[in-house]
C-alpha cells in the first residue's frame, strides 16, 4: 500500500464551479446533513459544479469525512452513490436498536428534559472521575453492541480507513477542534495528512461527556467551541490550491426562532444554538465584507474573488419540534426522519440549483454569480 499519496485533481476547469461545502455540528441533528450530502453530492457534476473541499466540527465533522471519503473513492473510479452509503450506514449503527439501547436512550433523554425544566437537579461530575470512568467502561463491556458507547469503535467502523493519514490535497478535508491548554482554534487538514480517528474524537469531544483527545502532543476539545463549521479556512487556502466559487453551509441551529424562550429548557436550546454559532457569522460577515468590497472596487486583487454563499438548513417546521436534549438522542426513529427529511431538503435544492453553461456550448464565459 502507497504512503501519504498526494491526491491533486485540478478543478479550475473551464464552465464549472467549484464548492466547497461546511457542515455544521449539532449532535444527533446531523443525521440531516448525512441525508443531505447523500442527496446532493450525486447530481452536481451534471449541473457543471464540482466539490473541491469539505469542513465540519463534531457530528458535522464526521459526516464531511464520510462524505469526503465517498469522494475520493469516486475520483479513483468508484460509483459515488454506492460510496455515499457509508453515511446511512453510520447512522444505522450508531442508532438505539435494541431493546437495551432504546431504553437507555429513553432514559438519557428523558432525564435531560426533567433536568433542563428544573425538575431534577443536575448533578455535574467530571469525565475523568474514577466513578465515571468505572461506569463508562461497565456500559462498554456488557452493552449488546460495545460500538453503542464507543465512539471510536463506531469510527473505526465506517472510516474510510485507506485515507486516514494520506496526503490529500482535493477534495480537501478541514476537521475544527480546540487547543484546551492553548485556547487556539486547530484545523486537522487532509492536505498535510491529518486526517485521523483520533482527529474526529477531538473535533467531537464535548467536555461535559467526554475526556480531552490527545492528538501529537496537544490535548483538544469539540470543534464547537472553535470553528462551527471552518468556512474561512475554506476561501484562504494555501499558494497553489483553488479557491472555491462557492461554500454551502448546511445550518444545523436555526438562524431564527419565532418566539421569545421563557421556560428553562427553551432559554437553553437558545443559549446554546446562538453560542455555537458566533464564529460561523463572524466568518461569513468577513465573505460578505470582500464580496462587497470586490464589488464596488475598493479591492482589487487578483487574489481575491466573489463568493457566492448558500445555505442550506431543515424547514422550520422540523427544527422548531428539536430541542437541546434531542442533539443526544439517538432514536432511530429521530435519525431515519432527519435522514430522509435531509434527502428532501438535498433534491429541493438541486432543483433550483442554477446549472452552469459549459463556455464551449454557449460561446459566453462560465456564469458567476455573486
Amino acid at each position: 500500500m502507497d504512503h501519504n499519496p498526494v491526491t491533486h485533481i485540478h478543478s479550475n476547469q473551464p464552465g464549472t464551479r467549484s464548492v466547497a461545502i461546511a457542515c455544521q455540528g449539532g449532535g444527533s441533528h446531523t443525521a440531516f446533513t448525512a441525508g443531505l450530502l447523500t442527496g446532493v453530492l450525486p447530481h452536481l457534476s451534471r449541473r457543471g459544479y464540482r466539490v473541491i473541499a469539505l469542513s465540519g466540527s463534531s457530528g458535522g465533522a464526521i459526516c464531511a469525512l464520510l462524505a469526503w471519503g465517498a469522494l475520493v473513492q469516486h475520483g479513483r473510479g468508484n460509483n459515488l452513490s454506492s460510496e455515499l452509503q457509508s453515511l446511512r450506514d453510520f447512522w444505522r449503527a450508531s442508532a438505539a436498536r435494541t431493546p437495551w439501547e432504546r431504553a437507555w436512550n429513553d432514559w438519557v433523554i428523558a432525564l435531560r428534559c426533567l433536568q433542563l425544566n428544573g425538575t431534577v437537579p443536575e448533578l455535574r461530575t467530571s469525565p475523568y472521575a474514577p466513578t465515571t470512568e468505572a461506569f463508562e467502561d461497565l456500559l462498554t463491556r456488557t452493552a449488546p453492541r460495545p460500538e453503542f458507547f464507543d465512539l471510536r469503535r463506531l469510527l473505526e467502523d465506517h472510516a474510510p480507513e485507506h485515507l486516514l493519514g494520506q496526503t490529500i490535497v482535493e477534495p480537501r478535508l478541514l476537521v475544527s477542534a480546540v487547543d484546551v491548554l492553548s485556547g487556539r482554534f486547530k484545523l486537522f487538514d487532509s492536505s498535510v495528512g491529518e486526517i485521523t480517528v483520533n482527529a474526529l474524537l477531538a473535533s467531537c469531544a464535548l467536555p461535559s461527556l467526554y475526556q480531552a483527545q490527545r492528538v501529537n502532543g496537544a490535548i483538544y476539545w469539540d470543534g464547537l467551541f472553535s470553528q462551527n463549521p471552518p468556512v474561512h479556512d475554506l476561501v484562504s487556502v494555501p499558494k497553489g490550491q483553488v479557491k472555491p466559487d462557492e461554500i454551502w453551509l448546511v445550518r444545523i441551529n436555526p438562524r431564527e426562532r419565532n418566539h421569545e424562550p421563557r421556560s428553562a429548557s427553551e432559554i437553553e436550546d437558545r443559549r446554546n444554538e446562538l453560542g455555537a454559532s458566533i464564529s460561523l457569522h463572524q466568518e461569513l460577515r468577513f465573505i460578505d465584507r470582500v464580496n462587497q468590497w470586490l464589488k464596488d472596487g475598493t479591492l482589487r486583487s487578483a487574489e481575491h474573488k466573489p463568493i457566492t454563499v448558500r445555505e442550506l438548513e431543515m424547514d422550520h417546521e422540523i427544527s422548531a419540534g428539536l430541542g437541546y436534549s434531542s442533539k443526544l438522542n439517538r432514536s432511530p426513529r429521530l435519525l431515519d426522519r432527519l435522514f430522509e427529511h435531509g434527502i428532501d431538503r438535498a433534491h429541493r435544492f438541486v432543483e433550483r440549483l442554477p446549472s452552469v453553461i459549459p463556455a464551449e456550448e454557449s460561446g459566453q464565459p462560465a456564469l458567476r454569480h455573486s
